[in-house]
């Protein structure tokens, strides 16, 4: 139930991450609606196909949210909040990394070197979190003292039958 969890939590960062993305192009297209107002008046079909894609982003924005909520619950069904949710933090921050190499284009500044590199401190993130995240072994506490009335009525008891 512990892989079927972090699957769950793996899925829902995805979700996160696209719906990061998404919002990235319809910042991209309100700003093409802006600057292509500021222009010449002979782009209305350009217009128009930029209100549209607009609209459907909040749409699809809902949808990812329904969608990631119920990723989110069906995740800490499986298994420990205290270890999903840093595992689906971790997850997003790995996703998202590579969604912004993907949607800024920069691949083609990243040598192998680079990727390695990427590679490895992607890594460390989610061994860190698996690691901060594990149940702690609770400290060994020394047994409690007797108390003072049954001393008492023990000694009584071992008087009585040695004596």
């Amino acid at each position: 139930s512990m892989l079927l969890g972090g699957l769950y939590a793996s899925v829902a960062a995805i979700f996160s991450s696209q719906s990061f993305i998404l919002s990235k192009c319809g910042a991209d297209v309100v700003k093409s609606l802006i600057i292509s107002h500021l222009g010449p008046p002979d782009q209305t079909s350009v217009d128009r196909a930029a209100l549209v894609a607009l609209s459907a982003i909040p749409v699809s924005l809902i949808f990812y949210a329904a969608i990631n909520i119920y990723l989110s619950n069906e995740m800490m069904r499986f298994a420990d909040v205290k270890l999903m949710v840093p595992l689906n933090f971790a997850a997003f921050v790995c996703i998202n990394t590579l969604n912004s190499i993907i949607f800024f284009q920069t691949w083609e500044f990243l040598r192998l070197e680079a990727l390695l590199k990427l590679g490895f401190g992607l890594s460390l993130i989610i061994a860190g979190v698996m690691i901060l995240s594990r149940p702690m072994a609770k400290p060994h506490s020394p047994p409690a003292p007797a108390s003072p009335s049954a001393t008492t009525s023990a000694r009584r008891g071992s008087e009585m039958v040695n004596g």
